[in-house]
């Protein structure tokens, strides 16, 4: 999402920016779906190795929302307007 952010910022016209930008949109919809299939392995493996108790895993969980918001929020706002 990055790249295409960048990308669309460095375009100097429409047809230089769009590929970048139709990815961009697709990107987004991929996602919720990233999201869920990290906390899946995650919670798997912690299930299975570790207990949830462990301090560092609550630290994880945060991060994915805030790769969430960032991906739902501000990256597609940020590609809808650029």
């Amino acid at each position: 999402m990055w790249l295409c952010l960048f990308r669309l910022r460095a375009a100097q016209t429409v047809p230089e920016a769009g590929p970048w930008g139709a990815l961009a949109g697709r990107i987004e919809k991929v996602f919720p779906v990233a999201i869920l299939g990290l906390f899946a392995t995650g919670a798997y493996m912690t299930s299975d190795v570790w207990t949830w108790d462990t301090g560092w895993i609550d630290v994880g969980i945060v991060a994915l929302v805030v790769l969430a918001v960032n991906g739902a929020v501000i990256a597609a706002g940020r590609a809808r307007t650029s």
